[in-house]
């Protein structure tokens, strides 16, 4: 069985990445589901140019904590369709969505300015094309960063 849904897992990978899209893989837990009314976002922090690995910004979706981020690693949010706000520990960067059934979206969170524990972390919507090859070097978060299990997928990203 477990087999077979590998084997779903990866055809589903190929054929995305032969016809341009991507798709978010849920996380192997209850309450976080592949659901194709759903939007996914995936966010990730590189840990490029002065971003100290040691920071930990917290992630808010809608004014809700939902994972802290550490560098070099990415998860992914479920979110309902509709507008969404996705922001960081600088409250003045923001990236707004219209979350639509099916879709994923990617955001990056980057230090913006400040030194060592005086970081501050800015919000970005990133294009697919240039989140995937970023992506392809991090990792997906652990579960003691997930705030909000309930929509937080910490799971490997197919087409990755």
């Amino acid at each position: 069985m477990r087999e077979l849904g590998r084997r779903t897992v990866w055809i589903c990978g190929v054929a995305s990445f032969l016809f341009g899209g991507t798709m978010a893989v849920a996380q192997d837990r209850p309450g976080v589901e592949a659901k194709t009314d759903q939007a996914h976002v995936v966010v990730y922090r590189t840990g490029l140019h002065r971003d100290p690995k040691m920071i930990k910004p917290s992630v808010y979706c809608d004014g809700k904590e939902v994972a802290l981020m550490y560098s070099g690693l990415y998860f992914t949010v479920a979110l309902s369709p509709g507008k969404h706000t996705i922001t960081s520990s600088n409250e003045k960067s923001a990236v707004s969505l219209d979350a639509k059934p099916g879709a994923t979206s990617y955001v990056r969170i980057a230090a913006v300015n400040g030194m060592f524990l005086r970081n501050t972390f800015g919000v970005e919507q990133v294009d697919a094309g240039t989140a995937l090859k970023e992506l392809a070097r991090l990792k997906p978060a652990d579960p003691s960063h997930v705030m909000a299990p309930e929509i937080v997928s910490i799971s490997a990203i197919s087409g990755k």
